[in-house]
């Protein structure tokens, strides 16, 4: 724990962000946070993302770069400065917004990027603002294109790597946050051409339907679990990533019975 509290001390200001996620009991999240003493913060999650990250064994700790992949995974206590040191290197702040620049603020927090980056691009050119918070707008502005920008890079490795549901979630998101910006038409396309190929439709299909199962499994008893995977545990679509985690839940769901 040391290791961690030490990283979130000397890389917070360098754009780390030191995450612990458990999905038990509050009161029992809240006793291990005192007892070890955790100086970061520690989010209790609904799902079961160690499913997700493929976890074998507790604790377990990822890195994630800017572009929304793992760059490094391992024992807590041995996450590497150096690798952290490479990745931070790719990371644009987000700057603290002046006063001037509130109308941005809104739109920013409603995720509506085309909108800012509008606003920020007239404000700027208005010649209104004064020399520093013009500076912070244009820093705000780049911050928008990079982390698109890097999103669709994201995106790009997953299909790289055969993660066509979550490259498609990326791409599709990025066609609504920042719908009227060039980049949302690029990641449209993108996501037009994985549905237009049959198997990276199906596997799509398939992930749409394992994030709405999903919901609606916590508090099921394993009987009923097993009969809301049984249409992704079928022919139609075993041979799919999200298949694989369906059919892999059930049987976990078989032994509980």
């Amino acid at each position: 724990m040391g290791h961690l509290n030490k990283l979130h001390e000397e890389y917070a200001d360098k754009g780390l962000v030191v995450l612990g996620v458990s999905n038990e009991d509050a009161s029992k999240v809240e006793s291990w946070v005192t007892e070890h003493g955790a100086e970061f913060p520690v989010v209790i999650e609904e799902t079961d993302s160690a499913k997700d990250y493929g976890i074998k064994g507790f604790p377990s700790s990822f890195v994630v770069g800017a572009d929304g992949n793992i760059a490094w995974s391992g024992s807590p206590s041995a996450i590497n400065g150096g690798v952290l040191d490479d990745l931070l290197k790719k990371v644009v702040y987000f700057p603290d917004l002046p006063k001037a620049l509130n109308p941005v603020r809104k739109a920013l927090k409603k995720s509506k990027y085309a909108s800012a980056h509008a606003l920020l691009t007239k404000t700027i050119d208005s010649g209104k603002l004064s020399e520093e918070d013009a500076a912070i707008a244009t820093k705000m502005r780049d911050w928008i294109d990079t982390s698109a920008d890097d999103t669709m890079t994201g995106a790009a490795k997953k299909v790289e790597k055969g993660k066509i549901y979550s490259a498609w979630m990326a791409y599709d998101g990025l066609a609504k946050d920042y719908k009227g910006l060039p980049v949302a038409t690029r990641a449209q396309d993108c996501a037009k051409e994985l549905l237009a190929d049959k198997a990276h439709k199906k596997e799509i299909d398939a992930g749409k339907k394992f994030a709405k199962i999903r919901k609606k499994l916590s508090g099921m008893s394993p009987k009923k679990a097993i009969k809301a995977l049984k249409p992704l545990t079928g022919k139609k679509y075993a041979d799919t990533e999200a298949g694989k985690k369906a059919s892999k839940l059930a049987i976990e769901y078989e032994a509980k019975k």
